[in-house]
């Protein structure tokens, strides 16, 4: 039996963990940047808007480091750990950068940072659901033979684009204000936000990810991908209305009765059927 081979996942957890640690670091920076302190706020103020956050970001990292996992494999346990540890910070860099740029383009009227110092827990869900639409987005482009960093890197911030604009037509296509809700701490409509996200995060995530083969190749991949992503998507909410909600409808359970829990019931439906629709991406 070989022991170091066996234990090697001790290794990888451990280092996975400074990773979490680290991407800590660097996001508790910003928030004291921005006003608050992130560990004071959840640990003497229970902020739950603030922990939803940091929840989305600590899966995030994971899932980013997740996508550099399977052909990372040099032969030397050693040689493995430095790789996912150079990988880890350079992921750790795209959720920072990409947070910044999420946070400007999709709650675009909103003080992101006031809001959680607030304890708007609406916030909270959608940059979690940032977050981990970002690192499933960043798991997908880093998996894969070939093509090296680069590719990784340009279909990365393909799927980020993506991502921004998914965002950007719901809220236009919404009978309501999405962005006036979210700012006025309606959790209903930051979790439905934030459900989006995340299931156009699975879709993107297969629509960026494979080996690469030619820049043609991938780019039409990705593009069939990406658009039949924003079709289901846009459809799927017109279907679960009236499949799911079938007394009532979105408008009526967010904006009036502000209803987390029918919400938080088709966000399970939306993320599943996008699960789906990514599975038939595949080959």
């Amino acid at each position: 039996m070989d022991f170091t081979a066996d234990l090697s996942w001790i290794a990888f957890a451990f280092l996975c963990l400074a990773l979490l640690w680290l991407a800590k670091v660097l996001f508790d920076a910003r928030a004291k940047a921005n006003g608050f302190a992130a560990d004071a706020e959840i640990e003497e103020k229970s902020s739950l808007a603030v922990g939803i956050q940091r929840a989305g970001l600590y899966l995030a990292v994971p899932l980013t480091l997740s996508g550099t996992l399977g052909d990372s494999s040099t032969g030397t346990l050693v040689n493995d750990l430095l790789w996912f540890l150079i990988d880890g910070i350079a992921g750790i860099g795209l959720l920072f950068i990409s947070s910044l740029i999420n946070e400007k383009l999709i709650l675009t009227t909103t003080n992101n940072a006031a809001e959680l110092k607030r304890g708007n827990v609406a916030v909270g869900l959608t940059e979690a659901g940032s977050f981990l639409a970002t690192g499933l987005i960043a798991k997908g482009a880093f998996t894969g033979e070939a093509g090296g960093f680069l590719a990784a890197l340009v279909f990365f911030l393909l799927g980020q684009f993506a991502l921004i604009l998914m965002a950007r037509l719901y809220t236009m296509a919404s009978s309501y204000n999405v962005l006036d809700e979210i700012r006025g701490g309606n959790t209903a409509a930051g979790l439905m936000l934030s459900g989006f996200l995340v299931a156009y995060g699975v879709i993107l995530s297969t629509s960026v990810s494979g080996d690469f083969t030619t820049w043609s190749d991938g780019l039409i991949g990705f593009g069939y991908g990406a658009i039949r992503g924003i079709v289901a998507m846009l459809l799927l909410t017109w279907v679960i209305d009236r499949v799911f909600l079938p007394n009532t409808d979105f408008r009526t359970e967010i904006v009036q009765d502000r209803n987390v829990a029918a919400i938080a019931m088709t966000v399970g439906v939306r993320v599943g059927i996008a699960a789906i629709i990514a599975g038939t991406l595949i080959g």
